[in-house]
């Protein structure tokens, strides 16, 4: 659905060829498996608290490994090439979450250690935020802003499914 609400599941440059690329809270798997088709010489990890089964054929180069990032992410310092998660608003607003269930109050912690696994200098953190229609009922957003164009897309992608 990334890919297809922005036309890329990677929109920050990291060149054309990474070598390890980590995406927290993996949910289905599904991006993890995209990047790997995408860049076949890196290593792609998806991180989640639950057992990944995607469908059809994974990729060589692609792995998936069960745990809670709250704990810390389990990678040394400075090997990671992008770390890509997605966080969206949940209800009360002071329950943000990413997929993996991070709060609002962990974030910091989380951002800390998105740091210290990333390269110096050439490493970049994703993070990719669809907050809804929600957000627009103030009349702040103008109507033919692109983040509700987005919106608009995501919400009939998910009808889709």
């Amino acid at each position: 659905m990334f890919s297809y609400l922005l036309g890329a599941n990677i929109l920050a440059p990291i060149g054309p060829k990474p070598t390890r690329i980590l995406d927290v809270g993996a949910g289905s798997g599904r991006w993890v498996v995209e990047v790997a088709e995408e860049f076949p010489s890196t290593i792609v990890t998806g991180l989640d608290l639950s057992p990944i089964l995607p469908h059809g054929t994974i990729p060589s180069n692609c792995k998936f490994i069960v745990g809670d990032l709250t704990d810390g992410l389990k990678f040394d310092d400075g090997t990671v090439d992008l770390v890509h998660s997605r966080y969206r608003r949940a209800s009360p607003p002071l329950m943000r979450i990413i997929n993996a269930g991070v709060k609002q109050t962990q974030w910091p912690c989380y951002m800390r250690d998105v740091y210290r696994v990333i390269k110096p200098g050439t490493g970049w953190a994703q993070c990719t935020e669809f907050q809804g229609h929600g957000l627009f009922s103030e009349g702040i957003v103008p109507e033919d802003s692109a983040i509700r164009q987005v919106c608009a897309n995501t919400t009939s992608s998910l009808t889709l499914v």
